[in-house]
């Protein structure tokens, strides 16, 4: 796309047993450097972005159901 930008995103899940499950999902965008800047010299206004996330389903019997999650994200730019 313009400035070299691009957004991936992607999420799975399975079972891994009859009583337990996982899922993850990842997040990735990046733009390049539209702007200039004359006094430093340099390219300005750049993106990245990441963001992670994953969740495991533990169910050992139908009255007890205990859920783990966690997530990740970072953001790096000039904006």
């Amino acid at each position: 796309g313009n400035y070299d930008a691009y957004v991936v995103s992607a999420y799975a899940s399975t079972g891994l047993s009859d009583t337990v499950a996982v899922a993850l999902s990842a997040y990735r965008s990046d733009r390049d450097s539209f702007g200039y800047n004359l006094t430093l010299n340099e390219r300005t206004q750049f993106l990245e972005e990441r963001a992670y996330r994953g969740k495991i389903l533990f169910k050992p019997s139908d009255r007890l159901r205990i859920t783990l999650s966690g997530d990740y994200q970072t953001r790096r730019t000039d904006m």
